[in-house]
């Protein structure tokens, strides 16, 4: 399992990073024709905001996968092992239960707009139900991540430290 989540998350990381990349290049072609040539790129604020938010979506996964969200360890090492591993599996199970719902209100609410063919980004004429839907995606992809997490968290609670690999990882996510 571990590595089958490994691998679509590198795939999605390896997605954000061209998109990012496409990002970058907008705004350095926007920054040079509006200074050189003294022709902004229209939407191109527009563009970056949703490139952004999609590379973001795509890439929340990675970072939950790999443990490295912010983590102040200060509080939890104080619970001892199992305290701590119990702390992190309730933050996996909030982070679950929030992006579900996010996910959820967001990918229920495309429907919507698919109807209101009108409803476009005011520069580049992006449907809306398009962002929903991206921003929906991220939120799911992130809600199984976090589903994962406390899976496998839930699981070294029973653990001793040393049956973890190399045991000293224990304030890790």
């Amino acid at each position: 399992m571990t590595k089958t989540v490994d691998r679509i998350t590198k795939f999605l990381t390896i997605i954000a990073g061209v998109i990012f990349g496409i990002v970058v290049l907008i705004v350095v072609a926007n920054v040079i024709g509006r200074k050189v040539l003294n022709l902004p790129i229209k939407g191109a604020t527009e563009l970056v905001q949703y490139g952004i938010m999609l590379a973001v979506g795509l890439v929340m996964a990675r970072t939950g996968f790999e443990g490295r969200h912010i983590w102040v360890s200060l509080l939890v090492n104080k619970f001892g092992y199992v305290g701590s591993r119990i702390f992190i599996a309730f933050g996996c199970l909030c982070g679950t239960v929030i992006f579900a719902i996010l996910g959820y209100l967001f990918l229920t609410e495309m429907p919507t707009y698919f109807g209101t063919a009108g409803r476009v980004t005011e520069a580049v004429h992006i449907p809306y139900y398009i962002i929903y839907g991206i921003m929906g995606v991220g939120f799911v992809i992130a809600t199984l991540e976090y589903l994962y997490e406390l899976v496998k968290n839930t699981g070294l609670i029973f653990k001793k430290p040393e049956e973890e690999k190399g045991g000293e990882d224990a304030g890790d996510q």
